[in-house]
């Protein structure tokens, strides 16, 4: 069975790591400066509760500690990640570890921040309370109760970092100023979307819709807790650029003689079925 948990290294800089069981670039070391910006604007005080998703490398964890938080939790579903913050927090009192994955609770939609947010705002913060985290693009974050701002930050991302290719991040902070519970949605029809509007998203506040969603999250969050098998994950190979090339167009080409198979397929008639123009097909 393959190794499914991080480890933790140096990159060829001999810079800290994080790699997951893949090989693939999970944390790396320039981004502390931005994870210590996204804390700060948090405005965390003694009397804060702060949650945290994720150790990583304990910077954000670190910098949360030196505002010295009336409490501070953290998830945590990586066993390697856990050690290490089982170590971290034992000079931390005010540290509780939830060992377990927060993913649960989230719905298949096209960001995680929207469902970080139906999460987090409606049953996790209380009025006054202060989101942020990483975010490389800028999305729309709005919604009724909530007040966003986006700040910009300069990163200086090394050219072996595979994953992060901007050269400025975003600090969101979303901040709850009045309890209006609500869900993220997609619209069906282009007429319901904002104007200049990069994705599908609509907030609704349907208290119905607001309650099947809260009874779905908690059903899926017994069936992951039921679950505990998960699959085995394949380790990433580097390849040379040729023989990756070459794999690409002998994959193109397979796809290309399937779809030609299945015109040609078309022209078969399906018995108790005569095909229309009109007919659809959703997947």
């Amino acid at each position: 069975m393959l190794d499914t948990t991080n480890r933790y290294g140096t990159d060829v800089h001999e810079h800290e790591i994080l790699l997951s069981s893949a090989g693939q670039q999970v944390m790396m070391a320039w981004e502390r400066e931005y994870m210590e910006k996204c804390v700060d604007a948090l405005g965390i005080t003694p009397t804060s509760d702060v949650l945290e998703i994720g150790f990583g490398l304990a910077y954000s964890a670190t910098h949360i500690q030196s505002y010295s938080p009336k409490s501070h939790t953290i998830i945590e579903c990586d066993p390697v990640s856990l050690v290490e913050l089982e170590v971290w927090a034992k000079t931390r009192p005010n540290v509780v570890i939830v060992a377990g994955t927060w993913q649960t609770v989230l719905a298949s939609l096209g960001s995680k921040w929207h469902d970080f947010l139906d999460a987090t705002l409606n049953w996790h913060v209380n009025v006054g309370g202060r989101v942020t985290g990483y975010l490389a693009r800028e999305i729309d974050l709005s919604r009724d109760g909530c007040h966003v701002a986006m700040t910009p930050f300069e990163v200086q991302v090394p050219l072996n970092c595979t994953y992060f290719p901007y050269k400025t991040a975003l600090v969101p902070l979303v901040t709850l100023v009045e309890r209006k519970p609500s869900i993220t949605t997609y619209a069906l029809r282009h007429d319901d979307m904002k104007e200049h509007a990069a994705e599908h998203k609509v907030v609704t506040s349907h208290p119905k819709l607001v309650q099947l969603r809260r009874r779905l999250d908690l059903q899926r969050s017994m069936e992951r807790a039921a679950d505990t098998s998960s699959p085995p994950c394949r380790p990433i190979t580097q390849m040379p650029r040729e023989d990756f090339i070459r794999h690409l167009k002998a994959a193109a080409n397979a796809a290309k003689k399937q779809v030609d198979v299945a015109k040609s397929d078309d022209d078969i008639p399906l018995e108790g079925h005569r095909k229309r123009s009109d007919d659809r097909v959703i997947g």
